[in-house]
């Protein structure tokens, strides 16, 4: 494993730093559905191409904050089953409480991915959105993936494309270099997210699933601001680890303040692309 990916998949690190609480998901995740360009929420897309027919099991590996197990357990049929984990106990916590206040049937535990707590053959549809990347070994949670999934069953994972949220990660890295940094740094190098993404899921996926379909979805957001972006820049994971790094917060963040204030200037708006791939993938018979 290179260097600059053990941000991105070190459990301990991950939970100091990016997941051990909610605060920081709970931002970004609102950034995603309140200023994306699509008047469609990816939850809704990617629910709206699985078959929820009949008594179903169904599995959210990985869950974070629950938007899609909590949106399967709404469209299930009675008798389904939903099941939500998460490497993180306050994710967690926040699915059960926000489960419980919404009076859905979800049972979650606390796992990760590589190992999960499930006998073979358990679910029919297993989600698996935005996480493969955090893995240590992304061939072993994909065996782990197909292993729980009945024969026939189906896997949902929506990847992000290559230097996904690009923007972000240039206005950081030429913050840094303003600021004299060495930006060759394990902390500071080019998203883990990279690892498992659009262009190379599919090598990954295609020695345990036949991947029946990849469509695109378009999650670009508008800021209406550098404020309201600065406030989301704050609670990226870029931005977290750098400040992990030793770099002072208050410093880097006036400084990829003024590069937005920049962008705006020059472009007349304040765009972070976001293009998102789902793949439907089958474990054979």
């Amino acid at each position: 494993m290179q260097p600059h990916t053990l941000a991105y998949t070190d459990k301990a690190h991950l939970l100091t730093h990016n997941y051990g609480s909610t605060d920081d998901y709970k931002v970004r995740s609102s950034g995603w559905d309140e200023y994306r360009v699509n008047p469609t929420s990816v939850v809704e897309w990617v629910l709206g191409k699985i078959p929820l027919e009949g008594r179903s099991a169904i599995l959210d590996a990985g869950c974070g904050l629950g938007r899609f197990a909590l949106a399967a357990a709404e469209r299930s049929p009675a008798g389904s089953v939903v099941t939500a984990l998460d490497l993180s106990a306050a994710m967690v916590d926040a699915v059960r409480t926000e489960a419980r206040g919404r009076q859905l049937a979800i049972e979650v535990s606390v796992a990760g991915i590589e190992e999960l707590p499930h006998p073979a053959e358990t679910f029919d549809v297993v989600l698996c959105n935005y996480v493969l990347y955090h893995v240590e070994s992304i061939p072993k949670a994909i065996g782990e993936l197909a292993r729980v999934l009945k024969p026939g069953g189906r896997l949902v994972s929506v990847v992000p494309a290559f230097r996904w949220l690009h923007e972000l990660i240039d206005w950081q890295d030429r913050a840094l270099l303003r600021l004299g940094h060495d930006i060759d740094g394990p902390l500071f190098k080019p998203t883990g997210t990279d690892r498992f993404c659009e262009e190379n899921a599919p090598r990954y996926l295609r020695e345990r699933f036949r991947v029946m379909s990849r469509e695109r979805y378009d999650g670009t957001m508008r800021f209406p601001s550098v404020e309201v972006l600065l406030h989301h820049y704050r609670h990226t994971m870029r931005f977290k680890n750098a400040v992990a790094a030793g770099v002072d917060a208050e410093v880097l963040a006036a400084a990829v303040g003024e590069l937005m204030s920049e962008t705006l200037a020059r472009e007349g708006h304040l765009q972070v692309t976001s293009q998102n791939t789902c793949f439907i993938c089958v474990r054979e018979e």
